[in-house]
């Protein structure tokens, strides 16, 4: 674990936002977690538990930080067309809350085609139960986080802003979904399972 601290430290230095060291600071060594103990952590640090979503397997944990990093937000329209919050590559996650909070003012978004939603539901645990919605949201915000990595304060201002969103008439589905290694994967030692993945820009 420490050498996976090490090239981690050294791919931080290749990222363009300036607020990696500070985030990398509440990177801690992945522990087996259950619904029970995520549950626990997200109502702890203000996040709602109602809205947590797994990932299926120990690949899948890999593939979803293999997105862009965490924690992170997917936009998602009415039709499920993914909308890209960022002006550009390098632009960092603390651009999500200015992003929801102008939503109302926005006509005019910027759609990555390149990106399905089905793609990223596929990675989850039961993922039937968000398949078999057909309710009307306005926006599908899939929140992606992983609590050994810490950083959980963006996501509860991020909720902040869900909250007087929806005060503005906007319905919200929410997922929390978490890539930590669970219980129902029998999984003995997560060290042995190593690391593939590239650090986003948060």
């Amino acid at each position: 674990m420490k050498k996976f601290m090490l090239i981690l430290l050294t791919l931080s230095t290749l990222c363009s936002c300036q607020f990696i060291i500070k985030q990398l600071m509440g990177i801690s060594d992945p522990q087996i977690e259950s619904v029970e103990s995520l549950s626990a952590y997200m109502e702890k640090h203000s996040m709602p538990s109602e809205y947590l979503k797994t990932v299926k397997d120990s690949m899948s944990c890999t593939n979803l930080l293999n997105l862009g990093g965490a924690p992170d937000a997917y936009f998602f329209d009415s039709q499920k067309r993914y909308v890209e919050y960022r002006e550009n590559k390098e632009t960092c996650n603390g651009h999500v809350s200015v992003f929801i909070k102008n939503i109302p003012n926005n006509n005019n978004f910027n759609y990555n085609y390149d990106f399905d939603y089905y793609e990223i539901v596929n990675l989850m645990h039961h993922a039937d139960t968000i398949l078999a919605d057909t309710s009307h949201y306005d926006f599908t915000i899939i929140m992606v986080w992983f609590k050994w990595m810490g950083k959980v304060d963006k996501l509860a201002d991020w909720e902040k802003e869900l909250n007087a969103l929806e005060k503005k008439e906007f319905r919200i589905r929410r997922i929390y979904l978490c890539g930590d290694y669970m219980n129902y994967m029998n999984i003995s030692n997560p060290d042995d399972l190593g690391f593939d993945f590239k650090l986003g820009t948060n």
